[in-house]
């Protein structure tokens, strides 16, 4: 549990820290409806910023933690179909194996 909270405060610093010079601004409810999309589709560790410019452009960007690379493709493709078509995706989630031992344990009651 631990390592799962370390890995939560991770993912909260790299949203803060910005990946590069932006020409744009951005969308944050675009952002926040992207985010809400992945977690809900089984990827609860990546976030995305949605950055549009003045001419029209549209970038998006993945971060975050997935545990294996059919998680961080998967991640893409869902934020493929959930923007418009000619976004740019800039794909920076990492892989990190070590979550697929990170899934909490329910308790069943006997029957």
């Amino acid at each position: 549990m631990a390592a799962l909270g370390s890995l939560a405060a991770a993912l909260l610093s790299v949203a803060q820290i910005p990946a590069s010079a932006q020409t744009g601004t951005v969308d944050t409810a675009t952002s926040r409806r992207l985010t809400d999309y992945l977690r809900k589709h089984r990827l609860p560790l990546v976030g995305a910023q949605v950055t549009r410019d003045d001419n029209g452009g549209t970038q998006v960007m993945l971060y975050g933690y997935v545990a294996t690379s059919f998680g961080r493709s998967d991640a893409e493709t869902r934020a493929r179909k959930f923007m418009r078509p000619g976004a740019r995706i800039v794909n920076r989630i990492q892989i990190r194996p070590e979550i697929l031992h990170l899934k909490s344990k329910t308790t069943r009651a006997g029957p």
